[in-house]
């Protein structure tokens, strides 16, 4: 966390986003950019601390979802071939169909 804080200090508080991947990303660290006014998002590991159990117990089929929103973080968790799971506090838990052509 310290890391990412220290990287960011110059662009906090200026409405910045920064994308993480799931070394980085937590719920505690987006909690803290959220208070410096700077959004986040990126794949997270569902073993992290205050990640819900449901969320990463939960069992699903090809195209489902779960979804978990503490202020303005969302955690999602869908399954395509395999789990896939994002925090993020710009997106919403709406999944929209795409087909390739």
């Amino acid at each position: 966390m310290q890391v990412v804080l220290t990287l960011m200090k110059p662009l906090l508080n200026k409405g910045y986003c920064v994308t993480l991947d799931n070394y980085y990303s937590s719920p505690i660290l987006t909690d803290t950019l959220v208070k410096y006014k700077t959004d986040s998002y990126g794949t997270i590991n569902l073993n992290r601390k205050e990640v819900p159990s449901y969320v990463k117990s939960k069992k699903l089929k090809k195209g489902e979802t779960v979804a978990f929103r503490r202020g303005k973080a969302l955690i999602l968790k869908w399954k395509d071939k395999k789990d896939v799971s994002l925090i993020s506090t710009i997106h919403n838990s709406e999944m929209i169909a795409v087909r390739s052509s």
